[in-house]
């Protein structure tokens, strides 16, 4: 599929933008400039083919339902295909006629191809080329690596391959890694199963920690009260210490406070106005006296000042001749110098008139040529010299075109038939597989010999050995029902013994236990049972019948029946005392008895079970040897021998396709045979010789090297060839350059006579001379704007002078006769002078007299402040009783004074409400009493650290009592086993999730090596082939092609092949090698594909390519294009200039 015409309608910033792809073309090159729209243009073919998305950032101009793309394509069977593409839903293919076509119209052109395989697969980038070499080294040469390398889509199963081994890794190792989370969760299961082992409570430690609890709470409640009294007595000095100075200061504020009982009841703020009064009084008093000064003062000064009034009426008549005397003042000095440089300028004139040969200056200005004349006079000039400069330069490139003319046509004779290497090429590509093929057919040899030994050293290593796998498929084995039906019956019977033992382990322990207990008990001393007081009950009733019996009876007798009856009655008391003074042990000890005996009968009956489970283990025994008898095996163990069996059916396949795989290699070393003959004509055809010992694919290689080489000579006739058109060309463009300069010469030379009169020079003056001419007329303007400038400004300077005396003489006369006016800038400032006298003589009558009336002013409010407070203070005379103001101010103190003693006395109550802790004055002082205040600090000293000592002693008693509640709460709540077993589940499940995560991943990873694997094996041969040969053109002949190498492991690798037979690692390749192997390896895959050909589009590929590798690429590319399109997206002027002058017709440019 080509694209012969793309159409955007209404696409990004494109409006019926058409751009049109020659059929003929090997190369199509897309040049833009920035921002021209190759990026809008690359998205577009992908919105074409594949639709567009329910987002698009290329509706910036064109509203988004109405974007359009179309095109043309030419398909493979030669048709033609026109459609338009819409954004849309549905129904988004158009035709010409804007009328629906099937969305499934491009389905067969695309096959499964989607937008991110197409721009990834078909499209290719400057960045991701960098990257595809990078890649190529990372696969080390490794060939299933750097076939997949070259493919974007088995480069992603290759990454992914690469995590998921990762990730298997992190998850479980052959290494034991703390940071592994198998080990992690392993670690969790075994300190969880220790933790339930040791989950056992006896019913003395839960009696000891009973004990334990309640001798550390008595202990903490016995401190706690001990703290109590001595807080008490520790609070009451430390209020003392804090109350007695205050007491003792509001005793002796109370007393002084009775010394001003004289005084009348007055509120304090009325005695603050009574103060304020008073110090306002004495305030005013000293302002008025002041004021009466100060107006002696100002009249006095104001009487001896005098003022110039005439002077002052010419004050702004002064003031304009000072502003124009700076400006007299520096035009008598310039005007000097103005006129010297007005003498220079005139000078300069008159040399500038006698260079180009005039008689004077006035002579020279009234010459002077025009501004268009002197540019018309430049610009013939430089026509001249430049008409001159491109006839050498024209001669020159003719000369040289000649010569190297000469040089190619002196080569070409030397040049020998060649013959077209095109048919051999196609002869050698019918022997496309035979390298593969021998190189397969030599694996598979050696993988069947490997694969046989390894058959027989897994036989060899079964457990029964299988030596002889043969023999043994030939005989009976028992099925796998059987086997499992035996392996589930072994599997009850060992549970079951399994619990048995354990029952027993478990009942021999209680006994144990028991036993000890009773033990116990009996150490404690002598112990007594019920059936012990029944006993001596039954004795002494023996002993009663006997006595009455023997009451008639000898008296000795009779005697020795009471002494036995007394003796019983007296065994019956003391077993009596013995269970009312321990009745809870005796208890205790009886109820283990019982328990003895239930567990000695369970003890029994669990043994005779344990005997029955081993004669059915026996007889299940002799049943499984029955059933192994007939096939000579000597079985292990039911789980094993199903494990067994299942591998010697493994084994056994295997040995079937190893036979099936034997035939296979058989029929393909047949088909070598069959292809040797003809590829050893081919090698003759090519000059070489046929040697029969040579192994086939070294055969294939020659072919493949003598084909090459004779590619690259007719390559290099055919560009020599192309040089000598092009030489003769340039010839032929260089002879007619040199036609049109001689010509410029010509008109130039006819124009320079008039365009010289205009400067004053004759016809025959050369360029150098008109230069001169040139040079010194630019500077005339100037200098003579110079000396006329000079010329106005001396006059301009003399007439301000004289006009600025005749105003001084004028203002001189009217204001101060006697000042000599012949002078003007001395006589100007003397007036100048007088009148700034005059002027702060006035500005300072004014200030005084206006001093003066605010003065007034001011004197009359503060009389009427002072009879308002001349009428407070005598309110307050005659509240206080007094005969005189003058007795205020002693009356004033004692009233503050007693006033500050009230507030203080408040102030100390306030303070012994705070700090007395609840308690009132008559209280602080009664609790002080028989308090010595000077051993107070001892005391309170001695206490507090008795206080501390207690604190601690609490604290580590409460300590104690909270570790023996914590000991007996976990005693009693069994220490935690129900925890330490669902602890020990969930760490069971994590490591059966590990171990299932990590199947996974590592099965994976696996399978994506595997399908690594069998893409190289499919595409190895014919993709190494074609790749071999692209790459010697990218890289211009430094390579001849590609090998397949091995490496110490015998996997394959790929090489690059010099001319010489040197062959070079991926590793040791340049930078840019590397690339062009990507691009070679990616261009051939693409041509194995067995779809619909895409069209190749490069976007700005070769942005880090020097010229010499652009022109190489560039040949690559097109030689791709003789199959299949390739489309070059670049905003690189020179690449299009390349390729026109590399690919001549091959190439299309095509302007964005």
């Amino acid at each position: 599929m080509r694209i012969e015409e793309l159409h955007f309608e209404r696409y990004g910033a494109f409006t019926d933008r058409a751009l049109t792809f020659r059929p003929d073309a090997r190369l199509h090159i897309v040049l833009g400039a920035n921002e021209a729209g190759k990026t809008s243009a690359l998205s577009g073919i992908g919105d074409l083919l594949f639709g567009f998305g329910k987002r698009t950032a290329y509706d910036f101009l064109h509203e988004s339902r109405t974007l359009r793309i179309g095109a043309r394509l030419r398909l493979v069977d030669g048709a033609a295909l026109s459609f338009r593409r819409r954004k849309g839903d549905k129904n988004t293919l158009l035709d010409e006629a804007d009328k629906p076509l099937d969305d499934e119209l491009l389905a067969p052109l695309l096959g499964a191809a989607t937008r991110e395989s197409f721009f990834s697969e078909f499209g290719l980038t400057a960045r991701a080329l960098r990257d595809g070499g990078q890649e190529l080294l990372k696969a080390g040469g490794r060939l299933a690596e750097t076939l997949a390398a070259s493919s974007a889509q088995l480069s992603a199963l290759s990454r992914l391959r690469a995590r998921l081994d990762a990730e298997a890794e992190a998850l479980f190792g052959a290494r034991r890694a703390a940071s592994r989370e198998f080990y992690i969760a392993e670690t969790r299961f075994t300190e969880a199963e220790k933790r339930l082992r040791d989950a056992i409570v006896t019913a003395d430690a839960l009696k000891a920690a009973d004990e334990l609890v309640e001798e550390a709470r008595r202990k903490c409640d016995a401190l706690r009260g001990a703290h109590e009294e001595i807080g008490r007595a520790l609070a009451l000095r430390r209020r003392a210490t804090r109350t007695r100075p205050r007491l003792l200061r509001l005793a002796a504020s109370s007393a002084e406070l009775a010394d001003f009982a004289d005084l009348p009841p007055v509120a304090a703020d009325e005695t603050a106005r009574w103060r304020a009064a008073w110090k306002e009084a004495e305030t005013l008093d000293e302002r008025l006296a002041a004021c009466a000064a100060d107006d002696a003062e100002d009249r006095a000064t104001i009487a001896a000042l005098a003022v110039d009034e005439t002077l002052l009426a010419h004050d702004a008549e002064a003031q304009k001749l000072r502003e124009r005397l700076g400006a007299i003042r520096k035009a008598q000095v310039d005007l000097p110098k103005r006129q010297s440089e007005q003498r220079l300028a005139g000078d300069a004139l008159t040399e500038t008139a006698r260079r180009l040969g005039f008689a004077s200056f006035e002579q020279l200005l009234a010459r002077m040529p025009t501004d268009p004349a002197l540019a018309a006079a430049r610009a013939a000039v430089d026509e001249r010299r430049r008409a001159e400069e491109r006839c050498a330069d024209a001669l020159g490139e003719l000369e040289r075109a000649r010569q190297k003319q000469r040089e190619l046509e002196g080569a070409a004779e030397s040049e020998a038939y060649l013959a077209d290497p095109e048919p051999y090429s196609r002869r050698l590509e019918a022997f496309a597989e035979v390298a593969g093929d021998a190189d397969r057919l030599r694996r598979e040899r050696a993988q069947d010999a490997l694969e046989e030994a390894r058959i027989a050293a897994d036989a060899a290593r079964l457990d029964p050995p299988a030596n002889a796998l043969s023999e043994l498929a030939r005989r009976p084995l028992p099925d796998e029902g059987a086997i499992e039906a035996a392996r589930a019956s072994d599997a009850e019977i060992a549970e079951q013994v399994k619990r048995s033992a354990a029952d027993i382990a478990t009942s021999r322990a209680t006994l144990a236990g028991i036993e000890s207990e009773i033990e116990r008990h009996s150490r404690a001393g002598a112990a007594a049972t019920r059936d012990d007081l029944l006993a001596a009950r039954a004795r002494r009733d023996a002993a009663a019948s006997a006595l009455e019996a023997s009451l008639d009876g000898a008296p000795s007798e009779r005697r020795e029946n009471f002494g036995r009856l007394r003796a019983e009655t007296r065994d019956i008391d003391a077993v009596t005392d013995v269970l009312l003074s321990d009745a809870d042990r005796a208890s205790r000890l009886e109820t283990a008895r019982e328990r003895l005996a239930q567990e000695q009968r369970k003890l029994a009956d669990l043994l005779d079970a344990q005997a029955a489970l081993d004669e059915r283990k026996s007889a299940a025994q002799a049943a499984w040897m029955e059933l192994w008898s007939r096939s000579g095996v000597v079985p292990r163990a039911p789980a094993a021998m199903a494990h067994w069996l299942t591998q010697i059916g493994e084994l056994t396949e295997r040995r079937r396709r190893l036979a099936d795989r034997g035939c296979e290699a058989a029929a393909l070393e047949g088909k070598l045979a069959a292809h040797r003959s003809a590829l050893a004509r081919l090698v003759l055809d090519l000059g070489g010789d046929d040697d029969p010992s040579m192994p086939i694919e070294l055969l294939h290689k020659d072919a493949a090297g003598r084909l090459a080489r004779l590619q690259r000579i007719w390559t290099g006739a055919r560009e020599r060839a192309i040089r000598r058109q092009h030489a003769q060309e340039e010839v032929e463009r260089r002879e007619a350059a040199s036609e049109r300069a001689r010509e410029t010469r010509e008109t130039a030379s006819a124009q320079w006579p008039a365009r010289m009169s205009a400067i004053g020079l004759a016809a025959e003056a050369t360029i150098a001379e008109a230069e001169a001419a040139l040079a010194i007329w630019r500077d005339v303007p100037v200098q003579k704007k110079d000396f006329e400038e000079l010329s106005r400004r001396i006059s301009r300077m003399e007439e301000d002078m004289a006009a600025f005396a005749a105003d001084v003489a004028r203002l001189v006369a009217a204001t101060a006769p006697h000042i000599d006016g012949n002078a003007p800038l001395t006589a100007v400032e003397a007036v100048i002078a007088r009148l700034d006298t005059a002027r702060m003589a006035r500005s300072r009558r004014d200030a005084l007299t206006e001093s003066i009336d605010k003065r007034e002013v001011a004197r009359a409010s503060l009389l009427t402040q002072k009879a308002r407070i001349d009428a407070i203070l005598e309110h307050a005379r005659l509240a206080l009783g007094l005969d005189a103001l003058t007795s205020l101010a002693e009356a004033l103190a004692r009233l503050e004074r007693r006033q500050a003693v009230a507030k203080e006395i408040e102030s100390i109550r306030h303070d012994l409400v705070e700090i007395g802790d609840g308690y009132d004055e008559d209280a602080l002082r009664a609790e002080q009493d028989g308090l010595d205040a000077d051993l107070l600090p001892t005391e309170i000293e001695r206490l507090s650290v008795d206080q501390n000592q207690l604190l601690a002693d609490i604290e580590a008693a409460a300590k104690l009592r909270h570790e023996a509640e914590a000991a007996r709460e976990r005693l009693a709540a069994g220490r935690d086993a129900e925890a330490a077993a669902h602890e020990k589940a969930e760490a069971g499940a994590e490591l059966l999730s590990v171990a299932e995560r990590w199947i996974t991943r590592a099965a994976a990873a696996r399978l994506a090596a595997r399908a690594i694997e069998r893409h190289r094996a499919a595409v190895q041969d014919p993709l190494i082939l074609r790749a071999s040969a692209l790459f010697a053109l990218a890289t211009a002949g430094a390579f001849a092609g590609l090998c397949v190498d091995y490496d110490e492991g015998d996997a394959p690798t790929l090489a690059g092949l010099r001319p010489d037979g040197v062959r070079v690692p991926v590793a040791g390749m340049s930078e840019g090698a590397r690339d062009q192997l990507f691009l070679s390896l990616r261009l051939a895959l693409l041509e194995l594909r067995d779809s619909q050909p895409l069209p190749f589009v490069g976007d700005d590929l070769l942005a880090s390519f020097d010229e010499a590798r652009v022109a190489c690429a560039l040949g690559l590319l097109a030689e791709f294009g003789r199959a299949r399109q390739a489309i070059l997206f670049t905003h690189h002027r020179h690449v299009a200039d390349i390729a026109r002058d590399t690919l001549r017709d091959a190439a299309d440019v095509v302007m964005l």
